[in-house]
């Protein structure tokens, strides 16, 4: 019977429909100014600086997107490309840093990286326990 359970669980689980970035981005908002206590002018400067990521990021994987059917055919995921795309996504995450460095106050900023070392920790150990595809797996290894 708990065996039955625990496969309905996981079950209905995949048939969450996924939310876009910017519903991750206005939830991991929410969740930054409750728990780094932040103004309302900190929200609305964080808001653009969201935005402005979110189109970046946008564009990179559309870029992407154009040339994944060539890229399938390669089935070479370590591909001068791929490994560009990551780059260029990298510095874009490096310039948003930057940005919140200017925005949040020095402790604010503080409990910020706390928190995204905890995050990461914890998605660490879903990956240990099978949470993430290999892709996935493959490019926080790379990170």
């Amino acid at each position: 019977m708990s065996t039955l359970c625990t496969a309905l669980s996981y079950a209905q689980q995949d048939q969450r429909p996924k939310a876009t970035p910017e519903e991750r981005g206005a939830k991991r908002l929410e969740m930054m100014k409750q728990s780094l206590n932040l103004t309302d002018e900190q929200v609305a400067k964080l808001q653009e600086v969201h935005k402005q990521l979110f189109g970046d990021m946008k564009q990179v994987r559309g870029r992407d997107e154009a040339n994944r059917e060539e890229t399938k055919a390669k089935k070479d995921a370590d591909s001068e490309e791929m490994k560009a795309k990551r780059e260029e996504m990298k510095a874009k995450m490096e310039a948003y840093d930057e940005q919140l460095k200017t925005i949040l106050t020095p402790e604010q900023y503080q409990k910020y990286q706390e928190q995204r070392k905890e995050m990461q920790k914890n998605s660490d150990k879903k990956m240990q326990k099978g949470g993430h595809g290999e892709h996935q797996k493959k490019q926080t290894e790379n990170n």
